[in-house]
């Protein structure tokens, strides 16, 4: 499932987010990957990480069952830069 979920992720929010390794609730039978932002620096090899700008839940056949909107990403991107 984490090709599924990587290519997932980069297809709807674009290449700088990276899905974490999935966790899974045995109480809710979900999987829950949250969403960071890798941001390289120009003119090194060092890369800024954004964590936990969103999360997708998928059930145990592999479907969705929620994800964030590109607006909330952004939104929770915005206030991770206010507050670091």
């Amino acid at each position: 499932m984490n090709n599924i979920q990587k290519k997932y992720a980069i297809d709807r929010y674009g290449n700088l987010v990276y899905p974490t390794e999935p966790t899974y609730d045995p109480v809710k039978k979900k999987y829950t990957i949250n969403l960071n932002l890798h941001i390289p620096q120009p003119k090194t090899s060092q890369v800024n990480v954004i964590k936990n700008i969103g999360q997708i839940t998928y059930n145990t056949k592999g479907e969705i069952v929620q994800q964030p909107t590109k607006q909330e990403i952004l939104k929770n991107l915005k206030q991770s830069i206010r507050n670091p």
